[in-house]
């Protein structure tokens, strides 16, 4: 894949992360996996599932052999066995040392591909590595805040960070995108080991590091992101304040209304983080394309529309149910036993996770995580209530 910049001078970052959920959209929908749900699972050596697999839980270890793809959601997650078909994960660590003859697609906080990819790799986090032992055949999509190729990618490396540190070979273009301000160590970084044998389109600030003529092949085209003047916004502050009210009254009001349902939500999110951010990833990618199977299919013109009405309700509950959890859960790590209002819990969330979204790169993918927990959140809620009211 080669991005065009003449055509698109800059690409932005919250473009870019969509197209890593859309790419994950069509094998979900059409899956019918075999599901584990469990705190710890572990799939054991030497056996091989001829399946699709959806796994939901803390730790999660593959080992057996798979032949299907796997969905995977959880704190850790760690393949060790080999996948013919796709990876597509999110939790808050990703190890793959399999090889993988379809796409890898994951969202983590650190994720690390030591095997073989056969064909692309899309991912977004924090920290994103690919080890000397990988080996990817296709194109790589990378928005992170620092990524390090020591592989082999036979495709393009495509990639929007702070930070791009590559000592492995790419046979194809490098396409590098950051508006951060130069300083040490950010930018592109080429040690002696690297080979780039397409050219390099460098979108930032400063210059690519460790350039010769042995180690790029191509040409270099230096296009530094343009320096947007920031206009005086009358009302400053004061239109900070009323946006941070309105929040605040928002979520009042979505507490008074739904009284101990709010409660329960509240609760799992702050039991279950994980498991309710890899449910609600689910949930974010894969409710408007099976709503518009329906359409398309003639399944359900009525069912369709339903779907997209519930998953716009959540997209606007999921951020407030986001503040008010976040603020309880952050009081709770400093006093466990402390006892406060659902006010105090929805002032402290929401002015927080506002600081959060306003700081460059990482507010978007904390925007991101709070969509995701929130949407898990609604739906564990919802499963036990369901539970509850079969067990009456």
């Amino acid at each position: 894949m080669i991005i065009n910049y003449n055509q698109v001078k800059y690409m932005n970052k919250k473009y870019f992360a969509g197209l890593l959920l859309i790419f994950c959209v069509f094998p979900l929908a059409f899956s019918s996996a075999m599901t584990v749900t469990e705190k710890i699972i572990n799939l054991p050596e030497g056996e091989v599932i001829n399946d699709e697999v959806l796994l939901i839980g803390n730790d999660i270890t593959v080992d057996s052999d798979v032949v299907g793809n796997i969905f995977a959601f959880g704190q850790k997650i760690y393949i060790n066995g080999n996948v013919d078909g796709d990876i597509i994960g999110a939790a808050q660590s990703i190890v793959i040392n399999g090889n993988v003859t379809g796409n890898i697609r994951t969202a983590s906080q650190s994720i690390e591909i030591n095997g073989r990819v056969e064909r692309s790799v899309s991912a977004v986090g924090q920290d994103i590595a690919l080890s000397e032992d990988s080996f990817v055949e296709r194109n790589t999509l990378f928005a992170a805040e620092t990524v390090n190729i020591a592989g082999n990618v036979t495709g393009s490396v495509n990639v929007i960070a702070e930070v791009l540190n590559i000592s492995g070979k790419v046979s194809n273009n490098v396409n590098f995108y950051s508006n951060m301000t130069p300083k040490d160590g950010n930018g592109l970084t080429l040690t002696p080991t690297a080979v780039i044998s397409g050219d390099i389109r460098y979108n930032a600030f400063g210059d690519v590091k460790g350039v010769s003529q042995v180690n790029v092949l191509g040409s270099i085209d230096k296009n530094p992101p343009e320096v947007k003047q920031q206009k005086e916004f009358k009302g400053g502050i004061l239109s900070e304040v009323v946006f941070i009210l309105l929040m605040l009254l928002t979520c009042l009001i979505i507490v008074l209304v739904g009284g101990k349902k709010v409660k329960d939500v509240e609760k799992i999110m702050t039991e279950s983080i994980w498991k309710s951010f890899g449910i609600g990833f689910a949930v974010l990618i894969c409710t408007p394309v099976l709503a518009f199977l329906f359409f398309i299919t003639g399944l359900g013109g009525l069912i369709g529309t339903i779907l997209i009405i519930i998953w716009i309700l959540m997209l606007l509950l999921a951020y407030f149910f986001s503040a008010i959890s976040f603020g309880q859960y952050l009081l709770k790590i400093i006093k466990k036993d402390f006892k406060q209002s659902f006010l105090v819990y929805s002032l402290i969330g929401v002015i927080i996770g506002y600081v959060l979204l306003l700081i460059p790169f990482i507010g978007f993918f904390v925007g991101l995580f709070g969509l995701c927990w929130g949407i898990g959140g609604m739906c564990l809620s919802f499963l036990e209530s369901r539970k509850e009211a079969k067990a009456i």
